[in-house]
């Protein structure tokens, strides 16, 4: 063996994220990860992203993971930056999203030894870090020998595109330049197979057989489709079968909504649906559920009172028929041969009509901006193929009242909900856009004040890195959400409300920026159309002044189902009590 059969540890590492697709590598710098970070110079077209704080990277990352088709990536330090970048990947870790941290640490001699070092508890025990971060992930490298050192990378990186979830390497110190077999012509083996193939062929038969056989068959889209890359699928299995289509709150935007899907209803969300879509998909004898999430804000607060003995589930891993599973298959085979299978049959189905979005036109255009009227704007505002990002609040709220043109893809942490996520999130999708094959698609933010005030400093690593996204602050005076569910009047969901929003930009550093105030209807109106505007020449911020608790409609419900459910469960244990 030769010299040239070794590369630096590093340069491995580096190289295989770049065979994965990655070009962005977000992250902080520290003392413990420099080394490391001098190798991405030489691998072409691998951009440090520098952001700043390890938090809004974290985030950065997992913006970055949902508009492309590949892993975000990630490098901290030992210590305070991994667990600064902790929330993020807990994040990643809930809502499936494939995201690769890097952690540089500490010398094995220093944890042979047990050096007290810094950014350390102080003990000696230098493994502590890593312990916490196995809650947050699939699997583990902790690099601690060149021989094994290129075998455990590549696990790590398979594991994180098979199971859509993020993983951790370790890599010390004194491991950057060590030299390790070079084995990047070796393929990763990261496509998708299930596991026992011959269950698929079982398990499209049964599901053809019990959408057949069924009065009412309906399907319900939802977000892990996304995850485990089956949109296609998905969307030729609804056009073949012609059934009538829902999509979860995550699930928007799976399914166009410009009319192209003639079949496609709207979003279900247990009793927080629009009048008459609970009664027609919990009526179905037979629901399709493909990539479920059951979570309380993606189920109407648990609302959703679908018979399980009525449900085929399309899942990650198996599918479910009426409560009996099949197990070791993956979701996208099986939807590729259920497409094949129905072809040239027919179902029983019922029509559903479309409910239309509360017209926003006979609203006065001297008026203020109201909740009501702003979602459905934004929905004509929408072009083909954006990229949109809903925080957690009014807008990932809100926005479902949005019709969304054909292709956008819709970006909201719905399950996790960490306050501030979006603004590093739209980051990490504006740069995925600009090296996508669609650079031109516009990244646009919707983000409440307070949650702008959680992670605002990442609007300066857009303006470093030149993406022009348009963010649209949403000006209601403090934690709108919070005030819903508690203390409306109360001092603690207040903010500073004195921000001064037209010198956010300049002071962030852009040489070229805009800068709008909307107060009324007729100037919404206005900034919606004007083509400088909607050109995105560069970075441009809108802040939209609304009343403090003018709620969407579907938020209030939501709240009103859990908190009456919860006042239920408290009467119920009270009563037991008193017997």
């Amino acid at each position: 063996m030769t010299l040239s059969d070794r590369i630096p540890l590093a340069l491995h590492l580096f190289r295989r994220l770049h065979q994965l697709g990655i070009r962005a590598i977000h992250g902080v710098p520290g003392d413990f990860n420099l080394n490391l970070l001098d190798y991405i110079d030489d691998v072409p077209d691998l951009e440090w992203i520098g952001n700043c704080n390890e938090l809004n990277a974290a985030y950065s990352a997992d913006g970055y993971a949902r508009v492309s088709s590949h892993p975000g990536a990630l490098i901290t330090t030992f210590g305070v930056g991994e667990l600064s970048a902790l929330n993020g990947v807990a994040g990643s870790m809930a809502e499936r999203v494939p995201v690769v941290h890097i952690v540089g640490t500490t010398t094995r001699s220093a944890q042979q030894d047990r050096t007290i070092v810094h950014h350390s508890f102080g003990t000696g025990d230098h493994s502590t870090f890593k312990q916490i971060s196995k809650f947050v992930c699939e699997t583990q490298a902790v690099i601690d020998s060149p021989a094994t050192a290129t075998a455990e990378i590549d696990r790590c990186l398979e594991t994180c595109v098979r199971a859509s979830r993020p993983v951790y390497i370790f890599i010390p110190v004194d491991l950057v330049h060590a030299a390790v077999l070079n084995t990047l012509s070796t393929p990763l083996k990261t496509e998708i197979v299930s596991d026992i193939p011959a269950n698929e062929d079982i398990a499209v038969r049964k599901i053809v057989e019990t959408m057949r056989a069924a009065q009412r068959p309906v399907i319900l889209a939802d977000i892990f489709t996304s995850r485990f890359h089956a949109v296609s699928e998905l969307r030729d299995f609804v056009r073949s079968s012609d059934l009538p289509t829902f999509a979860t709150p995550l699930g928007k935007g799976l399914i166009d909504e410009d009319g192209s899907f003639t079949n496609y209803v709207g979003l279900y969300n247990g009793k927080v649906s629009r009048p008459g879509y609970q009664q027609f998909v919990e009526g179905s004898d037979c629901v399709v559920n493909v990539g479920a999430l059951l979570s309380d804000s993606n189920t109407g607060g648990f609302s959703r009172r679908i018979n399980e003995n009525n449900v085929i589930f399309i899942s990650e891993d198996r599918v479910t028929i009426k409560g009996q599973h099949i197990d070791g298959i993956r979701m996208k085979p099986v939807l590729s041969k259920l497409v094949s299978a129905i072809k040239g049959k027919t179902f029983n189905c019922e029509t559903m009509t479309k409910f239309a979005n509360g017209t926003h036109k006979d609203e006065t255009p001297t008026g203020i901006i109201t909740q009501k009227y702003l979602w459905p704007r934004v929905g004509e505002f929408l072009k083909e193929n954006d990229v949109v990002l809903a925080e957690s609040g009014t807008s990932n709220f809100g926005i479902l009242d949005a019709q969304f043109p054909k292709n956008v893809t819709y970006i909201a942490q719905i399950l996790w909900a960490s306050i501030g996520y979006t603004i590093g999130a739209t980051l990490g999708a504006a740069l995925a856009v600009r090296e996508s094959l669609l650079p031109n698609r516009r990244t646009i933010l919707f983000v409440g004040d307070g949650s702008l005030q959680m992670s605002v400093q990442e609007i300066s690593t857009m303006i470093k890195t030149g993406v022009n996204p348009i963010i649209f602050v949403l000006n209601n005076a403090g934690y709108s959400v919070e005030r819903t569910i508690h203390g409306p009047e109360k001092y603690y969901n207040d903010i500073n409300t004195n921000w001064q929003y037209q010198n956010l930009l300049p002071f962030f550093g852009a040489k070229k920026s805009r800068y709008h105030v909307v107060k009324t209807i007729c100037e919404i109106d206005s900034l919606l159309v004007d083509p400088q505007f909607n050109s995105c020449d560069c970075i441009q911020l809108v802040e939209i002044v609304l009343q403090v608790m003018d709620i969407p409609w579907c938020l209030s419900k939501q709240v009103d189902q859990v908190l009456g459910e919860d006042r239920h469960s408290r009467k119920r244990k009270i009563e037991m009590i008193d017997k």
